[in-house]
């Protein structure tokens, strides 16, 4: 069974090329930075682990352009939830007041949002946290927005996640393939990108062998069968990401890619 070449790392890259430029235009909009100007203060803010081989690779991405391109100094804060694991609802409130306590007297030129769920928790306390601070979000799927009043403060780069042209290329690569082996987690985000899958897919039913594994453990996902060398192609989370799995509430680094 080979797996699908995943376009994410690709996904990732373009999106923080946008927002680079982004960030150096609301930091440094009022005027030019030079040697002699005060230091600026950034805050890049997650929704998840930020340990996640994703998250590491925009943080290094980020703080490398900035101190590449900028004139002035400047100094980068690392904070966020870990909704991908732990819902944000138990804890909140409680992270509302570390943040507003840490941060007391302390101006952020610029945030960087990370995600939805960062930017609703930046924007549900906007009047409290961070007051006046300009943000900048980064999201693969705009529709997770649509419910979001964003204001003049805020603004971002989004992108439009698709599957269809994932799995054409590996039927260009691969013709011979009869089967597709589908796997997600149990977290919100793998349950819709499963939804998702099985509506842009319908198309190929009828010339493909569809099945669609979620929320398993990764014990019982390495069961499933193999079909035969070459004719099946299995799609998944990207080698390295973290997924939530059956019995494993906290999520785990994503083992069942890499025994696929």
């Amino acid at each position: 069974m080979r797996p699908i070449l995943n376009r994410s790392a690709t996904l990732l890259l373009r999106l923080l090329q946008c927002v680079l430029g982004c960030v150096i235009f609301l930091v440094f909009l009022s005027s030019s930075a030079s040697a002699d100007e005060p230091e600026k203060k950034v805050l890049i803010f997650y929704s998840d682990d930020v340990s996640i081989p994703g998250n590491m690779l925009a943080d290094k991405g980020l703080r490398s352009t900035l101190k590449e391109h900028l004139k002035s100094s400047v100094q980068i804060f690392d904070e966020g939830t870990d909704s991908f694991r732990i819902p944000n609802e138990k804890y909140e409130a409680e992270l509302f007041t570390l943040l507003k306590r840490k941060y007391e007297g302390v101006h952020l030129d610029l945030i960087m949002a990370m995600g939805p769920p960062a930017l609703r928790f930046l924007l549900q306390h906007q009047n409290e946290l961070f007051i006046g601070s300009p943000i900048v979000f980064v999201t693969a799927d705009p529709s997770r927005l649509a419910d979001l009043n964003l204001g003049a403060n805020v603004t971002g780069v989004s992108t439009k996640v698709e599957m269809a042209p994932t799995l054409d290329l590996a039927l260009t690569l691969q013709p011979e393939t009869q089967r597709v082996v589908v796997v997600a987690g149990s977290a919100n985000l793998d349950q819709g990108l499963m939804s998702q899958a099985k509506k842009e897919f319908h198309a190929y039913e009828g010339k493909l062998a569809f099945d669609y594994l979620s929320g398993l453990t990764v014990e019982a996902r390495s069961l499933v069968g193999p079909a035969a060398p070459g004719r099946s192609q299995a799609a998944g989370p990207p080698p390295g990401a973290r997924t939530r799995s059956a019995g494993q509430p906290g999520g785990e680094p994503n083992k069942c890619g890499a025994r696929l």
